[in-house]
């Protein structure tokens, strides 16, 4: 039955209508992939079981065309993995026995060209997902365990971590393209990879410069300090260690080192770009400068725009005490009393400049992070209510956007209507920024213009066009706005 059904399908003379039906948009390149998968390429020999296996393997293949918002590049990419694999016949029989990784490869190859790529220069991760690494979700000291484990006595460490780095990233990738997490735990997952391989590269600089007493530690800043990492994201951090002129002048150095061990490009990709601008004088501030140094700032200098900024503050690696000092220095100044009215309209006025100064203003609207009621109106919106309420209600003090979303609900000072949607509405903006940035693994902050671009971001979101998509997308954002102007609160 099946096998002769498939032999139809592919038979020459139905094969281009077949492919064409299936969504290819070029039938002629289509056709040539087809016909490597079944015969293998020009050079090698395939043998019959091969073949017949690729035979009763295709109708799920051309099933799985249809379904995806870019069946070329998929295709392409699935391709590209069974040839990196090696042993085609071997790779075959595992997709009988597992036909949910046929679907699984053409899914990340349409979703993500950074991540299939990934996955074909380490064909052997395959055999750890069939090994069923995809339903257990990893925590952040597993993952690090999992790192120091990687690195043995001769390999380079910056090679083992950024190899390691990818085969974590493919397999969070999987999870969040198959539907097997939500977006909160993606985002858990993406933040604790980064504070594992940042741990890892505060443990080897110190052992390589020999600093292994001097009190130092990184603070994880915006997203990452909010556990709320996404794809193609930068490390906003700070650097705190030294106490005298001597420490200073290591401390620099060994944030130097971290900096450079996870930004630098190497044959094996990087690890994660970090950026030290937040800092105390921002560009021209000191790399490294101790805990008093930044007390003092914070007291007598900071402007209200630092003092937001560390609501996002949390301490993810190096010295334990010392990070606990400067949190409790963060929520002394950031807490210190309520903001009053003229800093809350200074707030309000931060936002509107954001959204009239960043991005395309000719398509203010298409702007889903810093266009009206994107999702830096949540952001402030969550932010001001802290520095309104932080002082009276400790549990406020949290780094989380939606941790403290529900508190301020739980403590009355937002209705449950309103906290609901805004949840609503800020998962859906954050779902479309994860759907674009997967692709390349770029930071990207804005819906394409381009009508192709927006049909396949609407099919990813599984809306079935682009308007019905935008339509949704505007009324979320219109919705937002009107939330974000009712409770932003007055002095």
């Amino acid at each position: 039955g099946v096998t002769k059904t498939a032999e139809t399908l592919l038979a020459p003379d139905k094969l281009p209508r077949v492919l064409a039906d299936a969504g290819f948009a070029d039938v002629p390149a289509a056709l040539k992939v087809v016909e490597n998968l079944w015969d293998g390429p020009g050079f090698g020999h395939v043998s019959q079981r091969t073949k017949d296996l690729f035979v009763s393997l295709f109708p799920a293949l051309l099933g799985c065309s249809a379904q995806v918002a870019d069946p070329d590049a998929a295709l392409a990419r699935f391709d590209k993995f069974v040839s990196a694999y090696g042993s085609r016949g071997l790779l075959y029989e595992i997709f009988a026995s597992h036909p949910k990784f046929v679907e699984m490869l053409m899914r990340l190859g349409d979703a993500s060209r950074s991540l299939s790529e990934a996955l074909a220069r380490q064909p052997e991760l395959l055999d750890e997902i069939s090994g069923g690494a995809l339903s257990d979700p990893k925590s952040l000291d597993r993952m690090y365990k999992e790192l120091c484990a990687a690195q043995e006595e001769d390999s380079d460490p910056m090679v083992v971590a950024r190899r390691w780095k990818q085969s974590e990233m493919v397999r969070i990738g999987i999870e969040d393209v198959m539907g097997l997490v939500d977006i909160e735990q993606t985002h858990a997952e993406m933040t604790a990879l980064a504070e594992a391989c940042l741990r890892f590269a505060v443990a080897h600089s110190q052992k390589v410069l020999g600093l292994k007493k001097l009190p130092f530690i990184v603070v994880g800043m915006g997203k990452f300090g909010g556990r709320e990492l996404g794809y193609g994201a930068d490390l906003d951090v700070l650097f705190v260690g030294g106490t005298d002129a001597n420490d200073q002048a290591q401390a620099i150095k060994l944030a130097s080192s971290v900096i450079d061990f996870m930004s630098r490009q190497t044959s094996a990709g990087t690890l994660f770009p970090v950026d030290p601008r937040l800092r105390p004088d921002g560009v021209k501030g000191t790399l490294a400068s101790s805990l008093d140094a930044h007390r003092d700032y914070y007291i007598k200098r900071a402007q209200l725009w630092e003092r937001q900024a560390l609501i996002k503050a949390r301490f993810v690696a190096g010295d334990a005490k010392l990070g606990q000092d400067f949190m409790q220095m963060v929520h002394e100044i950031v807490y210190a009393r309520a903001a009053t009215a003229e800093e809350l309209e200074q707030i309000r006025q931060m936002r509107h400049r954001i959204e009239t100064e960043r991005g395309d203003q000719q398509h203010a609207d298409l702007e889903f992070k810093t266009g009206p009621g994107g999702l830096v109106d949540v952001e402030f919106l969550v932010q001001a209510l802290q520095l309104r309420h932080g002082h009276t209600y400790p549990q406020l003090r949290t780094a989380h956007t939606l941790a403290v979303l529900n508190r301020l609900t739980a403590l009355g000072l937002i209705e449950e209507d309103p906290s609901a949607l805004l949840r609503t509405n800020y998962f859906f903006l954050r779902r479309i920024e994860s759907v674009l940035r997967r692709v390349e693994n770029t930071s990207i902050s804005k819906i394409p213009v381009d009508d192709h671009e927006q049909q396949r971001l609407a099919k990813r979101l599984g809306f079935a066009t682009a308007d019905e998509f935008l339509k949704t997308y505007r009324h979320t954002t219109r919705k937002t706005r009107e939330i974000y102007e009712q409770l932003f609160p007055a002095g």
